[in-house]
């Protein structure tokens, strides 16, 4: 009998701390939901980040920009190569800074677990949104890698194809003064190319 009443007391303390914790947790993500500034903090900033202000001269922007102009440097592109993923590196690392300034200040100075719990999913959006945003870089820097290639070997190719075209022209002139050379001594001595064979 005694077992029977802690068991059932037990299983009441438990489903009492269950129900509590399932109730803090329900009112914070409505409290969150009813407040967007709780939420996308952390969205918002990051998107300010990226896209700045005025939604045009964020990072996004200014790495943009600066790919661009590194990969229009008329170096060899072996040498443009490393420079573009440090720069790539450096976008990264400048992203995840600020993601940790900007999610993990609040979390920080947050109060209880349920305020974490239920921002969790901010971040989480937060988090991908940087992750997104890391992907269009890496896909930018590798498209300016291919067309910057392609251009090169493109320049290369016309560059030997005029050289080949200049020695053809060249070619074409001697052949041409040797076929003037030859009409020249068959003109001034028509007999004696007869008589000799």
């Amino acid at each position: 009998m005694k077992k029977i009443l802690i068991t059932t007391l037990a299983v009441l303390i438990l489903s009492l701390f269950g129900l509590n914790y399932a109730m803090n947790l329900a009112f914070a993500q409505e409290a969150a939901a009813q407040d967007p500034a709780v939420t996308d903090t952390c969205l918002t900033s990051m998107k300010k980040y990226f896209d700045g202000e005025d939604g045009i001269s964020g990072a996004n922007k200014e790495f943009r920009t600066d790919i661009e102009n590194h990969f229009k440097n008329k170096s060899s592109t072996s040498s443009l190569l490393g420079a573009g993923v440090q720069r790539y590196e450096r976008y990264k690392l400048d992203a995840a800074a600020e993601f940790n300034k900007v999610a993990f200040a609040k979390l920080s100075n947050a109060q209880n677990s349920a305020f974490q719990e239920s921002e969790y999913s901010g971040y989480n959006q937060c988090y991908y949104e940087m992750q997104k945003q890391i992907q269009d870089a890496k896909k930018i820097v590798m498209n300016d890698i291919k067309i910057t290639t392609y251009k090169k070997k493109q320049t290369i190719l016309i560059e030997k194809y005029d050289s080949i075209s200049e020695k053809m022209r060249k070619l074409n002139i001697s052949l041409a003064e040797l076929n003037a050379f030859f009409a020249t001594m068959r003109d001034k001595i028509p007999g004696f190319i007869k008589d000799c064979l």
